[in-house]
């Protein structure tokens, strides 16, 4: 029974996985192109989910249908490969989301850690492992638990830290909410993962982990992020799509004069006014610098003064500022 449970588990989140990459997909086709590579990195992190579900699915399928624990060497590769990728995935989407590269340098560092983890296990995998992940010999054993534990350890740390960079550059509390609640779940995923990595290869599982009834955290943990970048999304982008033409077009001439009004009354500059735009419309500091042509540190320096202008200190109130004017 438990077992059963575990695969409805698996079901729920692959199909909010994929509902989540419609919804991505659809933003790429019909969303802002300025936004393209944001909308790109969410669905592969959408995908990465996708298919940690569907592997799993087929491992319950071989399993309780066919009756065969066995697991070959270009399965268990692709297990390691997707569950490894996944902190990676959320490193660059954190990244994106965020108003400047305070990230990157380690998003760098996550990209060749995981990199090394991915050639380190295809390696044991092939050579080390039999059909059951378990290691025979006894060295290989106690270096692939130590050097996994510090895999693990870095990259905990390293997601942490982007995390944390970049939720002192997310625009608004939503996308810092998401952000928090999905590097949880990510944080307990890949412990997870290590502490069931480490029980196969010692045997403390025997064939299988769900033959004795051990919680498998995988299920729940990617379809709570999956429902979470569901919601994100949605209220962030994805209502916009469903405008009319017509009414569009009226809510951009009433917009462009809310924004002209706000403007003359603060006394903004025409500079000032097109960075007031762009960032009601969620552009982080990078895109409006790429949209103006201008440097990121001339975006700042825009911003602040818009900011002292205005008598506002987040973009949240500085949106909030002119939605009631509508």
């Amino acid at each position: 029974m438990y077992v059963h449970f575990t695969f409805l588990g698996y079901i729920f989140a692959g199909f909010f996985s994929f509902v989540g990459l419609a919804v991505v997909l659809l933003l790429i086709v019909k969303g802002d192109s300025r936004k393209t590579n944001l909308y790109k990195t969410a669905r592969s992190f959408v995908v990465n989910i996708i298919c940690i579900g569907t592997l799993y699915s087929i491992f319950y399928y071989m399993e309780t249908v066919a009756h065969k624990a066995e697991v070959g060497i270009v399965l268990r590769v692709i297990d390691y490969i997707v569950c490894i990728l996944l902190p990676y995935s959320w490193a660059r989407l954190v990244t994106m989301l965020t108003d400047d590269n305070k990230p990157l340098k380690v998003l760098r560092a996550v990209r060749w850690i995981t990199i090394a983890r991915i050639i380190v296990f295809a390696i044991l995998t092939t050579f080390y492992m039999d059909a059951y992940y378990y290691i025979e010999n006894g060295t290989v054993k106690a270096i692939t638990f130590t050097v996994d534990l510090l895999f693990t350890l870095v990259i905990i740390g390293s997601v942490v830290v982007c995390a944390f960079k970049g939720i002192r550059g997310t625009i608004g509390s939503l996308s810092k909410k998401y952000v928090i609640a999905v590097t949880i779940c990510i944080l307990l995923f890949d412990f997870d993962q290590f502490k069931i990595d480490a029980g196969l290869a010692d045997g403390d599982y025997g064939v299988s982990v769900w033959s004795m009834g051990a919680f498998d955290t995988t299920g729940p943990l990617i379809l709570i992020i999956s429902i979470l970048t569901i919601i994100f999304i949605y209220k962030t982008d994805f209502s916009p799509l469903y405008f009319r033409p017509d009414y569009e077009e009226n809510t951009i001439n009433n917009l462009t004069q809310i924004l002209d009004t706000i403007a003359e009354k603060h006394k903004l500059t025409n500079r000032e006014r097109e960075v007031m735009e762009l960032v009601y419309e969620g552009l982080t500091n990078p895109d409006i610098a790429e949209e103006l042509f201008i440097s990121r540190n001339t975006v700042k320096h825009h911003v602040h003064n818009l900011f002292e202008k205005l008598d506002v200190s987040t973009r949240i109130e500085l949106v909030h500022l002119i939605n009631i004017q509508k």
